[in-house]
């Protein structure tokens, strides 16, 4: 058999500039604090879901981080709600 030998050396991932696929990285990146208008937006979101809000309209702008907060908020204020009648 006939070894093989590479004609041209190999270029790793770190040398072209783009993050090394197999680097295990332990620690998970810092969670950002919420904003006040996102905190408010959340608090809503609970208000409405544990008072059975009828329409659950979300009120913000779709597709925002408000709009995301007041649906997280709102279905925590549900289990809540639900947590309450147990």
């Amino acid at each position: 058999m006939c070894p093989q030998t590479p004609t041209t050396r190999p270029n790793f991932a770190p040398a072209l500039g783009l993050p090394n696929p197999i680097q295990y990285y332990p620690e998970q990146p810092p969670r950002l604090p919420a904003s006040e208008s996102e905190q408010e937006a959340y608090e809503t979101g609970v208000k409405a879901g544990r008072c059975e809000a009828e329409n659950g309209r979300n009120p913000y702008p779709a597709n925002s981080a408000q709009a995301k907060a007041f649906d997280h908020g709102y279905l925590d204020g549900q289990k809540i709600r639900c947590t309450d009648k147990a």
